[in-house]
């Protein structure tokens, strides 16, 4: 359904723009939970869930709001309005694209200025929408597809500095303090993966198709990083996660887990998130440790920031 404002023309312009900045192979699916596919534009886009910017540039930027009336989050935050808002009709929580006049490149070439400002709009757009935080930025609701109320509300593209006039940013990054974020973006990823991973364990019957879907989808999400990780530290990423989730998270122990709570099953599944946490409260470091190693921590340094006493835990735990 499409809902528009002030002018016939802005769904079509909108809805070109949109079309000719997608990646020419885009990440689809109608189903978050049991993965992602990648093809040409034309067939993702007559899935539900789209990859919107690609690996070099962002043209796009989308917010997650998962609350009621999420249409309006950004006049609540007094906030210019976004392009289009993309809403699930069952319960309004929406996505908010704004479009960008001049992309901005993210290769290992471009320049550090415009990503870091692009990301301190971001985090400040992202505060004052009360925009989910943990939102991976890979794929959003299709603002095409017919499963969704869409709204176009104008065609303006936004410069960087326009948008920037709403909000107070915080100070600009240094390519130093970039390298030092580095293991809070990993700690990101590798939640957003094992979170995923998760869910979709009991979509798959057999480990190999679970491992790939894993892989899949973590080597998604590392594009979207300036500096993205190696395929053999993803590889080395999917073995763990695959591993361990297949391993503790299987349909014998997820019974067993809920008869033991013999409650409702809201009960269940708040146990369950419990047990998930302690249950992986030791893999997260192991992956963090691969993170920060391939990343030229040494094994001192890698100690110190995950808080383990002796670094020699750090080494047995990457030669296992």
């Amino acid at each position: 359904m499409i809902i528009y404002k002030n002018s016939d023309t802005i769904p079509d312009e909108s809805q070109e723009f949109f079309t000719n900045s997608l990646p020419a192979k885009p990440y689809y699916t109608d189903n978050p939970e049991k993965g992602l596919k990648i093809a040409k534009k034309e067939t993702a886009l007559k899935h539900k869930y789209i990859q919107f910017n690609d690996a070099a540039f962002h043209r796009f930027l989308v917010f997650d709001i998962d609350k009621s009336g999420a249409a309006l989050a950004w006049e609540d935050a007094d906030l210019t309005a976004p392009n289009t808002v993309v809403i699930n009709p069952k319960n309004t929580h929406a996505h908010l694209f704004y479009y960008l006049k001049d992309p901005v490149c993210k290769t290992d070439k471009a320049r550090l200025k415009p990503i870091n400002y692009l990301k301190a709009i971001y985090q400040a757009y992202a505060v004052k929408l009360q925009a989910d935080t943990a939102y991976a930025g890979l794929i959003a609701k299709n603002p095409l597809n017919p499963a969704w109320r869409t709204w176009y509300i104008h065609n303006n593209l936004y410069s960087l500095s326009e948008l920037a006039d709403y909000v107070k940013l915080q100070k600009i990054i240094t390519k130093k303090a970039l390298s030092e974020d580095f293991i809070g973006r990993n700690d990101g990823l590798f939640g957003t993966i094992r979170v995923w991973a998760y869910k979709a364990r009991y979509n798959y019957k057999n480990y190999n198709d679970f491992k790939d879907a894993v892989f899949s989808y973590t080597n998604s999400l590392n594009q979207l990083f300036t500096m993205p990780l190696r395929v053999s530290e993803i590889k080395s990423i999917t073995k763990s996660v695959a591993n361990f989730v297949w391993k503790n998270f299987t349909e014998e122990s997820r019974h067993n887990f809920i008869q033991k709570t013999h409650t409702s099953e809201l009960q269940a599944k708040r146990g369950i998130k419990s047990g998930i946490a302690r249950y992986v409260k030791n893999e997260d470091k192991r992956v963090s440790a691969r993170l920060l190693r391939a990343q030229g921590g040494s094994y001192r340094e890698i100690a110190k920031e995950l808080n383990i006493s002796s670094h020699m835990t750090i080494i047995n735990w990457l030669k296992n």
